[in-house]
């Protein structure tokens, strides 16, 4: 503890006689071994660093929270200007070995720029720390090195599974199966990395007790398979050794060490006390002798020493979890407090903060950014929320077990006088919540009912946005274009949460139907592609059964107009009774006309699939007929194997939106499920080269069409 008191420069002579700690990279020992580069962070360049770095680290934290009936708590620490440390001090832990590793003849590449860690790290440096608090911190053995396998005994196979000082330390593009987390790829620690332009950081951890040793600290970097120059023979030829993309911050010396049991280990308490006191004091550690986890970036990114752009990253990412009481977050600058955000003073933060900084874009793939909204648009979410924690009876509905994870007719166990009732609610503005039971059907498991909440109300274009969570943390990137409509979407506690966590990147952005760990091939769920279609088209497909009204009502809709028919009841003439005849009855209506024959075989004057499988359909006009001026309908149904498939057609089969149609060269007039027809779908042709796009298909299913000419 003397070391508290000790003036700097004899503080730099006892670390250097200790040993504070060094850069090692493990060498290639076996001349056969694979040399691929880490795409790291390909993932997160989608979402920027401000967001990638605003998700990953709370989201960490929140894993590892002890007490579960208290918020976890983030710190984060912004040191730059006057702060600053001197070349002289940061040497002690960004030295001659690391930049020895930089100065081997890499070239950059499209995710580290060494030409930018090599001006940085001989720079001044301000850093930022990130500290979370009620957290249990790196816990488990610091000497298992290998991952867990099926052969292990169970006790050894829970013990690595639990060891976060493992998972977070020494594997890479690997993590735990441990399923109640919202971490699932092993990933997100490279945000760390990179957020700093050396590429870099160095994390100490306090264990909750009885971990031995209590304290550890260790750095990582991640940079490309590279060479430095060994010695040389007798002939003097060069003896090129060859080390890997991973470095480690720990108590091993560079040179033979790195070679066959390359095996580094952290700093502790018991062995390198000095360094830790001064590694707290150095970067201005919050933490005391409180369990969890406390990291160091070097030389921040520019855009991460804005306080105001952390607090709306972080808002934009955590919004449930922090208005139910689980995480809060204090942001401070050179030792000044800026943001403290949390329950409590949600609403007054968010009011208190500048949206209209935030660009609408962002990202590598130039994608709609989560914080760009309003602090109205915040404020109805937060109400929204707030419905959902206290959901008033008589506007909470559920939906009918959706066995094929079929969002339609989700309401079929409401007469037509409560679905109006519902419609009536929506239209007058007032909050619903919906719950949504599609079926999820582990592998080698059985088919479990699951829930999903959708908290939605009416609005107008300027209010409209969606927010889509699974487990309290916000899917940056899922569908929010929706208009008239704001809504919420979580996903909780069961079966489905799985699942969607499995539909997610590395970075967590949005539930992708088509995720590896998804699809048919990834030997993890029977229906996973459907369930998770559903998932994203929730707000959408409940929005066209809530603009349904009374029978015959027609709602304009952007491209097509939405017809719900009403039953055919025949018009009848007044009957003359004579008045003698006035105690007989009336005589019976005539009976209804047959219903309508189905459509002929489609002439050959378009281009149309007969039968087609997968999502989407496309129809187009042939070369030389030209249809300009006539109005033209195209009736979908899928095959059977026995009877006519339009006849066989029913109201259910089809969930086509009006996002669904898109098109060119024509004019929409209606679209619309006709008894024993089949899906009509009607259109004005403008163009002679023109062309229908229809989605919205059941992938599972061969979809057959008749198309027909009708009159101008």
């Amino acid at each position: 503890m003397i070391g508290f008191f000790l003036p700097i420069p004899l503080v730099i002579a006892v670390l250097l006689c200790t040993g504070i700690g060094k850069w090692t990279f493990g060498l290639s020992t076996q001349p056969g071994m694979k040399k691929a580069n880490s795409q790291s962070a390909l993932e997160f360049l989608r979402i920027g660093i401000i967001h990638a770095l605003t998700g990953e680290p709370p989201q960490n934290s929140m894993d590892a929270r002890d007490d579960k009936s208290k918020p976890v708590r983030v710190e984060f620490g912004i040191w730059n200007g006057e702060r600053s440390l001197p070349r002289s001090e940061s040497i002690r832990y960004f030295g001659e070995e690391l930049v020895k590793h930089l100065n081997s003849g890499m070239q950059d590449g499209d995710e580290i720029s060494l030409s930018e860690r090599r001006k940085a790290i001989g720079e001044e440096m301000s850093w930022m720390t990130i500290e979370d608090f009620n957290a249990v911190g790196l816990v488990g053995d610091i000497d298992q090195f290998h991952l867990p396998n099926t052969g292990m005994i169970k006790s050894l196979l829970k013990k690595i599974r639990n060891n976060r000082f493992f998972w977070f330390t020494r594997a890479q593009n690997a993590t735990t199966e441990d399923q109640d987390r919202r971490g699932s790829w092993g990933e997100g620690k490279f945000t760390l990395e990179a957020a700093s332009r050396i590429g870099a950081q160095i994390s100490w951890s306090i264990r909750k007790s009885p971990s031995n040793p209590e304290q550890v600290l260790m750095g990582q970097t991640t940079l490309r398979w590279h060479n430095l120059r060994g010695g040389t023979d007798k002939h003097g030829k060069v003896d090129w050794l060859t080390y890997s993309p991973f470095g480690v911050f720990s108590t091993t010396e560079p040179g033979d060490a790195e070679g066959n049991g390359y095996a580094p280990l952290p700093l502790t308490e018991k062995n390198n006390p000095d360094v830790l006191i001064d590694f707290r004091k150095t970067f201005n550690m919050i933490r005391k002798d409180e369990p969890g986890l406390s990291i160091m970036i070097p030389q921040p990114k520019e855009e991460l020493m804005d306080a105001d752009s952390l607090a709306r990253g972080i808002i934009s990412r955590w919004l449930p979890a922090i208005n139910e009481g689980l995480l809060e977050v204090n942001i401070r600058h050179n030792g000044f407090p800026k943001r403290l955000i949390n329950k409590d003073g949600l609403r007054d933060t968010i009011s208190k903060l500048n949206w209209t900084d935030e660009s609408e874009k962002i990202g590598s793939k130039n994608e709609l950014n989560p914080a760009y909204r309003t602090t109205e648009q915040w404020n109805k979410l937060l109400d929204l929320m707030d419905f959902a924690e206290n959901p008033v009876e008589e506007n909470s509905f559920d939906c009918r077990r959706q066995d094929k994870a079929s969002w339609v007719n989700p309401f079929r166990d409401y007469s037509e006088e409560e679905l109006e009732e519902i419609r009536t609610k929506f239209e007058s503005g007032e909050t619903i919540r919906i719950v949504a039971r599609p079926v999820v059907k582990p592998v080698g498991g059985s088919a479990e009912e699951s829930r999903l909440e959708i908290i939605l109300a009416k609005c107008d274009a300027a209010m409209s946005t969606q927010l889509f969570a699974r487990d309290r943390m916000v899917i940056p990137f899922s569908p929010r274009g929706i208009q008239g409509v704001i809504a919420f979407v979580h996903c909780k506690d069961n079966i489905l949460e799985k699942l969607l966590r499995h539909a997610e990147g590395p970075a967590h952005l949005e539930w992708s139907s088509g995720a590896h760990r998804i699809v048919k091939n990834g030997n993890r769920w029977k229906n996973g592609n459907a369930v998770v279609k559903f998932a994203n088209n929730s707000v959408e497909r409940l929005l066209s059964e809530l603009k349904k009204s009374e029978v015959g009502k027609s709602h304009p809709l952007p491209l097509f107009e939405f017809k719900i028919p009403g039953p055919s009841t025949p018009t009848l003439k007044p009957v003359l009774v004579p008045e003698d005849e006035t105690t007989l009855p009336p005589p019976p209506p005539p009976p209804p006309p047959p219903p309508p024959p189905p459509p002929p075989p489609s002439s050959n004057w378009c281009n149309i699939p007969s039968k087609r499988t997968g999502g989407n359909v496309g129809i187009s006009s042939k070369k030389d007929i030209d249809c300009t001026g006539e109005v033209v309908k195209f009736y979908l149904a899928y095959d059977r194997h026995r009877g006519d498939p339009f006849i066989k057609h029913s109201e259910y089969d089809f969930a086509i939106s009006t996002d669904d149609l898109t098109g060119s060269g024509l004019t929409p007039v209606s679209h619309n499920s006709v008894k024993k027809k089949g899906y009509e779908i009607v259109v004005k042709v403008t163009d002679s080269s023109w062309r229908l796009n229809i989605g919205g298909l059941s992938e599972d299913r061969d979809v057959i069409i008749s198309a027909v000419r009708g009159d101008s």
